[in-house]
């Protein structure tokens, strides 16, 4: 079994978006629909995709033990992140209200 497995240092670095490409791009036999530790298998497969964003210590160690393991460290400059994070908040407040705020003539 060939085990491909998909890290980050930080969140929202492209982890699912580079999963997803692999899978339809790639012959993987089995993958995770969501994040999963390096420790999960299937020995059915005969390549394993899974990817966990915060495992990336746990996952170099693992990569040492185990020849079959191939790690993918996902990297993304820390301002592009804080912007992405940015997005997805003010997604989630929804847009300003900019009733109150204009000038009476």
């Amino acid at each position: 079994m060939k085990r491909i497995h998909i890290v980050s240092a930080s969140p929202r670095t492209g982890t699912t978006l580079l999963a997803e490409c692999m899978r339809h791009c790639f012959e993987i036999d089995a993958y995770e629909e969501h994040e999963a530790p390096i420790t999960h298998l299937r020995w059915s497969a005969k390549v394993y995709l899974t990817k966990r964003a915060s495992s990336v210590l746990y996952s170099i160690a693992r990569l040492r033990l185990d020849p079959r393991v191939t790690l993918i460290c996902m990297i993304r400059d820390p301002r592009d992140v804080i912007v992405s994070k940015h997005a997805t908040i003010r997604a989630a407040i929804g847009p300003r209200s900019t009733s109150g705020n204009r000038r009476r003539r």
